[in-house]
């Protein structure tokens, strides 16, 4: 991933990337999360909070979400914590740059 930055766009500071979609109940794919974590231990790309696969994250632009439903808080909480990771890396980013 660093290779593709620094050839494509070197100027472009990356603060990770979020796995996506992520089905919790397959253990390939929670073997292949689990590799991708190691393979990424030291530049710290992959956010730790991620948004598992579910109908209600697929049919969100479709349907809407709300603050009031419980399973609709549940969703929109992956994100937020997606959010506020980002918001942390972005300032610690900034912190190493002074």
């Amino acid at each position: 991933m660093i290779d593709l930055q620094e050839q494509f766009n070197p100027g472009l500071d990356m603060i990770g990337f979020v796995p996506y979609l992520v089905d919790t109940d397959s253990a390939t794919i929670k073997s292949n999360l689990e590799e991708l974590y190691k393979q990424h231990k030291e530049d710290n790309l992959v956010f730790q909070n991620i948004i598992k696969r579910s109908n209600k994250v697929s049919t969100w632009s479709k349907n809407g979400i709300t603050e009031h439903k419980g399973y609709d808080k549940k969703v929109l909480s992956m994100y937020e914590n997606v959010f506020f990771e980002m918001l942390e890396r972005i300032i610690q980013l900034e912190n190493e740059k002074e």
